[in-house]
C-alpha cells in the first residue's frame, strides 16, 4: 500500500463505539482470557486440504496469509487449549479462471489437538462471497450456543464473508467480543484481477458496505500503524507487524549464529 493510497479517505468512516462489551468492562487485566472461548474464522488450509488447494489452483496461492493465520492460531492455542474452535472458508480463486472446482466441499480441519471445520461453498465469481457468508453462519451460530456467556470471535481479513460473519455474531449475541484482523484494505485487494465495469461497480458498492459494517467490530488487529490512521479508528486496536514461532526458551539456548558466514533472507510480501 503506497503513501498516496493511505492518504485517501475511505468510503465511509466507522462510527466510534458507543459502549463496550460486558467482557471488556469486566476484564481489564491480562488474565481475562482464562475462561473465554474463542472462535477463529479465516481461510486457512493444512495437510490434505492444502494438497487439494495446491492441486486445483491456477496461479498464485495465498501461502503468506495461510502461514500467518496458522501462526496466530498456534499462539491462541497455547493460551486457550480446547476453548479454541476454528472455522475455515478457503482463501482460493474463483472457478473457472483461478480454480478448477466450482463446488468446494465441507470437511474437518486437519488440526491435531484443535476442533475445527472447513466450510464448503459455491466457488463462482462474486457469488462465492455471499455463499461463503451463508455457509459460515450456521456453524458459528451453533458455536455461540455451545460456548457459554464469555466468548470472542476473531475474523481474518477485511472481506465480505468475514465482516458478514462478525455482523451475524453481534446480531445473535451482542455481548460477544468481535475482532477483525486487517492484513489489507478492501479497495486495494485484487487490483491485478478483474477490471470490468460490472466488477468495479459491485466492488465499490460492497466496499462501502464493509466500512459501514465496521460498527459491528469491537477491536482490531492491524499490520501497520498507518492503517489505524487511514481507518480513523476510535476503538481498541493493536499493531502486529510480525509473528515469531520460536519460544523464548528456545531462543535462549539456541547456538549463536555466525553472521560472517550465514545468509539471512527476509521476504516482506509482494
Amino acid at each position: 500500500m503506497s503513501d498516496n493510497q493511505i492518504g485517501k479517505k475511505p468510503p465511509s468512516a466507522p462510527r466510534a463505539a458507543t459502549s463496550e462489551p460486558a467482557a471488556w468492562q469486566e476484564n481489564s487485566d491480562s488474565s481475562c482470557h482464562k475462561d473465554i472461548s474463542l472462535l477463529f474464522i479465516g481461510g486457512m488450509f493444512e495437510g490434505a486440504s492444502q494438497e487439494w488447494v495446491v492441486a486445483n489452483s491456477k496461479g498464485n496461492i495465498q501461502n503468506a496469509a495461510n502461514v500467518l493465520q496458522w501462526n496466530l492460531i498456534r499462539g491462541f492455542s497455547e493460551h486457550l487449549g480446547t476453548r479454541l474452535h476454528l472455522l475455515s472458508s478457503l482463501f482460493i480463486g474463483a472457478f473457472p479462471s483461478r480454480f478448477r472446482r466450482v463446488i468446494i466441499p465441507s470437511a474437518r480441519l486437519d488440526t491435531p489437538g484443535r476442533s475445527g471445520e472447513q466450510v464448503g461453498f459455491l466457488n463462482l465469481p462474486m457469488l462465492k462471497h455471499i455463499s461463503r457468508a451463508r455457509r459460515l453462519r450456521k456453524p458459528q451460530i451453533q458455536w455461540l450456543a455451545d460456548s457459554g456467556q464469555r466468548s470472542a470471535v476473531i475474523a481474518y481479513s477485511f472481506t465480505y464473508s468475514m465482516l458478514a460473519s462478525l455482523k451475524a455474531v453481534k446480531e445473535k449475541s451482542p455481548g460477544t467480543i468481535t475482532c477483525l484482523i486487517v492484513p489489507d484494505l478492501p479497495e486495494y485487494m485484487n487490483l491485478s484481477g478483474e477490471s470490468s465495469f460490472l466488477y468495479s461497480t459491485v466492488k465499490r458498492v460492497v466496499t462501502k458496505r464493509l466500512y459501514k459494517w465496521l460498527d459491528e467490530v469491537d477491536c482490531f488487529v492491524l499490520l501497520t500503524e498507518q492503517m489505524a490512521e487511514y481507518l480513523r479508528l476510535e476503538k481498541p486496536y493493536v499493531v502486529v507487524e510480525g509473528v515469531s514461532t520460536v519460544g523464548m526458551e528456545a531462543r535462549q539456548y539456541r547456538e549463536p549464529m555466525d553472521v560472517a558466514t550465514s545468509t539471512t533472507i527476509l521476504y516482506s510480501g509482494g
